[in-house]
């Protein structure tokens, strides 16, 4: 498996090879090596006989994941319900664990997976993506929210609930739970591109509509921006990275983008412009000074020289730079009479 010889790695497991007798005999990893076979009907078929023995809510919801594994999600449901009943205690209500609020949301997937099949007859592969789902059905969200009132640092339970939201207009509420999803993992990476032109085009969605709720946010604008470049739209993206520096004319990011998109479109003064705007410290004078004197700019490298100890009376690399500058031209000026 480590090699990545999935195939290899099947057959052994296939044929029980390097796996003992007692382990082999248990139902639940008799099913786990099946479903790994991908034959998904006699790993569920183990486990039934397993839940008949012995009906516990864990071995339940083993059998409900490879239900939904090949595909069978109201069997899953059924799987994932009678766990849920099992936990139940006396007064007809879930504890609060874990476990409880994992069971809500696999059967929320469920409710989803049957929607997407009503409606495209899309077969999802093994694993369900919920980045970019159309949450229509009530009995979805409904047990999104249980699973957070069990377990309130799920994740996927408010990605999932900002999904149903937007899906529904109500961007508001969609918001609140990715600011909450923010929170939990606040080093995640939300705005998921996919690496194609749908997905790119999804992620354009969400930004407009962040601009829509704030036309001043430069962020969303940002964003739009080098989306719109990726598309090749590079008109639209500059128009997008220009409303970002009026908002904000000390942008760096927007100045960034810009330059981008001139020196794309052909315009390589405009591109100029745009870069001198940003070089306003010392470090970044003394730097474009440097590469001016490489291409042999040499005026133009001692002016930058010269502007970045103005910024910065104390930047001594600007002075350095600039007294180099001076015995390297005296040295030449001597050398050539």
């Amino acid at each position: 498996m480590e090699l990545k010889k999935y195939e290899l790695a099947k057959i052994i497991v296939f044929h029980g090879g390097f796996l003992p007798e007692s382990f082999t005999s248990q139902p639940v990893q008799q099913a786990l090596i099946q479903s790994f076979c991908q034959n998904h009907n006699k790993a569920i078929e183990c486990l039934c006989e397993a839940t008949a023995t012995h009906p516990e809510p864990s071995m339940f919801v083993i059998l409900g994941k490879l239900q939904m594994k090949a595909k069978k999600t109201k069997d899953a449901v059924r799987s994932f319900k009678k766990a849920m009943k099992l936990l139940m205690t006396s007064a007809k209500i879930l504890p609060n664990t874990f476990e409880a609020a994992e069971m809500y949301y696999l059967t929320g997937l469920c409710y989803l997976e049957q929607k997407n099949l009503l409606q495209a007859g899309i077969n999802s592969v093994e694993y369900i993506r919920l980045c970019r789902m159309q949450l229509r059905q009530d009995k979805c969200i409904r047990d999104f929210n249980r699973a957070l009132a069990l377990c309130p640092s799920h994740f996927q339970a408010y990605m999932s609930c900002a999904a149903y939201y937007g899906s529904k207009g109500r961007y508001s509420k969609a918001i609140l739970n990715c600011n909450e999803a923010i929170k939990i993992l606040p080093n995640r990476n939300l705005y998921m591109e996919n690496g194609h032109e749908a997905g790119y085009k999804q992620v354009q969605k969400d930004f407009l509509r962040a601009i829509h709720l704030n036309p001043k946010c430069i962020k969303a604008r940002i964003c739009l921006g080098y989306n719109l470049e990726t598309l090749g739209k590079l008109q639209r993206a500059w128009r997008q990275f220009t409303v970002a520096i009026c908002i904000d004319p000390k942008c760096r990011a927007a100045y960034d983008g810009r330059t981008s998109v001139c020196l794309q479109m052909g315009e390589t003064f405009a591109a100029f412009q745009d870069t001198n705007a940003l070089t306003t410290s010392a470090p970044l004078l003394t730097n474009q000074g440097v590469i001016n004197e490489l291409m042999g700019y040499l005026p133009c490298a001692m002016k930058d020289y010269q502007q970045a100890i103005s910024v910065d009376t104390n930047y001594a690399l600007a002075y350095f730079n600039a007294i180099h500058y001076s015995t390297m031209t005296r040295r030449m000026k001597k050398i050539s009479c």
